[in-house]
Order: structure tokens, then C-alpha cells, then sequence
């Protein structure tokens, strides 16, 4: 892998251990945010385009977690 990204499956274990959940959450949370990744972010890693749509799935609990990862808990959390 490249210095840049480490690769999938190696953040799906950092998240799985980061946010205490299993390796299967872990990879819903990181497609989540995968699919939402910004058209220059998909340039820059035209891998991210690889990605499936996700099945009628709202936002569940895993863009909650990634968020407080990400920023820290809201004041509403």
C-alpha cells in the first residue's frame, strides 16, 4: 500500500478497535463514509468509486460513531 492510505482492511481494524466494534461495523462505517467521499477525494483514489451503493440503508448508528471518531462527541450525544 501506498505511504498515503494504508488500505481497507487496515482501517477497518483501526476503527473496529478505536470505536470498540466488530470488524463487520467497522467495514459498514468506513463504506459509509466511502461513498460519501468528495469528488477530489475520488480523483486524487479512484479506488473509492469501487465502493457498492448501499441498499436502502439511512444513517444509522455507524455515521454517529465515525462522527464522534472524527470530531469528538456533539453536545447532543
Amino acid at each position: 500500500m501506498s505511504a498515503q492510505h494504508p488500505g481497507f482492511a487496515a482501517m477497518q481494524n483501526k476503527i473496529a478497535a478505536k470505536a470498540g466494534v466488530g470488524k463487520k461495523a467497522a467495514g459498514a462505517i468506513l463504506a459509509s463514509k466511502t461513498r460519501e467521499a468528495s469528488p477530489a477525494a475520488k480523483k486524487a483514489n479512484p479506488r473509492l468509486r469501487r465502493v457498492k451503493p448501499a441498499a436502502n440503508q439511512p444513517r444509522s448508528q455507524a455515521h454517529g460513531i465515525m462522527r464522534n471518531m472524527l470530531n469528538g462527541p456533539s453536545q447532543d450525544d
